[in-house]
Parts: structure tokens; C-alpha cells; sequence
């Protein structure tokens, strides 16, 4: 499996026109490639899962679950504790050692195994 990381786009247009999201993947073979972020807004693919690319080079699907699950956190911009609570998550997603990525305000998590690694 080769450690350059590659870009692919999922396409999220059915949700909103126009949309898109880029993911790092890792390529396996052809049109094969291994997750290797933590997508914010592609629902049902996950860090580490194995996806297939069309004839666009757009993810067309998910060929193998990864059994990973991803947590999705977005802080209401006008809420007044908002740069605190965003404080307080992050050294406790910290504390777990767990994949995890920003954007913004927004975090993506890979929460782990069932009782494994919570956040308390």
C-alpha cells in the first residue's frame, strides 16, 4: 500500500448543489484507495475504509467497512461559551490519544471501541 496520500472528491450534490468534499486516501491499487481522514461532511465512509473511484476519479463507493465510526461536533457560532466549550472538548479529545480533526469549529472524531477511550 503506498504512504503518499492521495485526493479524492466525494460528491455531495444530492445533499446541496455544488457540494463536494476532498479526502486523503492512500491508494491500494487502480481504483482502490484506503481512507485515511476523517471525513466532516461524506456520510457513511470512515477513516481507514476502502473505497472505489468512477471514471470521473469521484468516490463512487464503499467497497469495505473499516468498522470505524466517526463523531461529529459543530459549536453554534452565536453561542456565547462557544470558544470555551470549543477549549474544554479539545484537551479532553486530546486526552483520548484518538484520530481526530478540526475544521474551524467543527471537529471530526474516531470515538474508538464501545467503552473504550470515552471522553469524560
Amino acid at each position: 500500500m503506498s504512504e503518499v496520500l492521495t485526493a479524492l472528491i466525494a460528491n455531495l450534490s444530492d445533499r446541496q448543489d455544488g457540494w463536494r468534499e476532498q479526502l486523503w486516501t492512500r491508494q491500494i491499487t487502480d481504483d482502490r484507495f484506503e481512507v485515511a481522514c476523517l471525513p466532516f461532511f461524506t456520510y457513511g465512509i470512515c477513516y481507514r475504509d476502502v473505497v472505489i473511484i468512477d471514471s470521473n476519479h469521484l468516490v463512487a463507493s464503499v467497497v469495505q467497512k473499516s468498522g470505524h465510526r466517526i463523531l461529529r461536533v459543530a459549536f453554534v457560532a452565536e453561542h456565547q461559551g462557544r470558544d470555551q466549550l470549543h477549549d474544554l472538548l479539545h484537551s479532553k479529545v486530546l486526552e483520548t490519544a484518538l484520530p481526530h480533526e478540526w475544521l474551524q469549529r467543527a471537529l471530526a472524531r474516531n470515538p474508538g471501541g464501545a467503552g473504550r477511550n470515552r471522553i469524560r
